[in-house]
């Protein structure tokens, strides 16, 4: 185990990783998955899978990969409040970026 790059193994999935959780010192193994969908056609237009635990730095990297898919200057992205962050909330969005936060 001390000889992996993080210092990690897990028996069941060897790329799997123990993310931390909300809780205090809890955590779970396993992926986080983003997806943007195209809310005219309801496609998945595209997808990426982290093993980073929180959201929060998620929101600006599918919204630029789904503004790359779809071809346009201007993406809205509609996320959730576990996407939040001061950053977005800012205008550190980058150009073309819109994000509206919900408390769903």
């Amino acid at each position: 185990m001390l000889a992996s790059p993080d210092q990690q193994i897990s028996l069941t999935d060897p790329d799997s990783r123990s993310m931390a959780t909300s809780g205090r010192g809890s955590g779970v193994v396993g992926y986080n998955v983003q997806v943007a969908v195209d809310t005219e056609h309801h496609l998945i237009v595209a997808h990426e899978v982290t093993n980073t635990g929180s959201d929060r730095a998620q929101l600006t990297n599918i919204a630029s990969r789904a503004k790359g898919v779809l071809g346009v200057e201007k993406l809205e992205a509609v996320a959730d409040r576990g996407y939040y962050s001061s950053a977005a909330r800012k205008g550190k969005r980058g150009p073309g970026r819109q994000h509206r936060f919900s408390s769903v």
